[in-house]
């Protein structure tokens, strides 16, 4: 057993939003995570879901993190990560989609386990071509 004492409480400016979400039960997160973070849901993601977040995050702000339950519990994964132009799915355990400007691109995290900077890589091409192409086909 680890005893900790605090010596001050210091408020996190800003404060991370709850993003309809509650509270389910203790949970732990890194630090790092903790001053990243502006959605509650988002102390919630695992390693590569993080990965795949703060490299998301490089392009465009998080709007949403949608988890099945507002309660976020230990057993619950992530359902959706939602960006301006840009949503990424979980489909199954290991398998999410990623759509952008309706086109959609298939893929795995054990992929992005393996071989994560080129599938983050490809990943943000994609993105950024879409919205090439969407902001030229909103200038025509």
């Amino acid at each position: 057993m680890v005893r900790f004492a605090v010596k001050q409480w210091m408020r996190r400016e800003p404060g991370i939003l709850a993003g309809g979400y509650g509270l389910a039960a203790p949970r732990r997160t890194s630090w790092r995570l903790l001053q990243e973070a502006e959605l509650y849901p988002e102390l919630h993601l695992d390693p590569l879901e993080v990965r795949l977040w703060r490299e998301l995050r490089r392009l465009g702000d998080c709007l949403e993190v949608r988890y099945p339950r507002q309660e976020i519990g230990a057993e619950d994964k992530l359902e959706q990560l939602l960006f301006p132009g840009l949503e990424v799915q979980r489909l199954e355990e290991d398998s999410f989609i990623v759509r952008a400007n309706g086109e959609v691109r298939y893929y795995t995290f054990s992929t992005l386990k393996q071989r994560p900077g080129k599938m983050l890589r490809e990943i943000l091409r994609f993105w950024r071509e879409r919205e090439e192409k969407s902001s030229i086909s909103k200038n025509f």
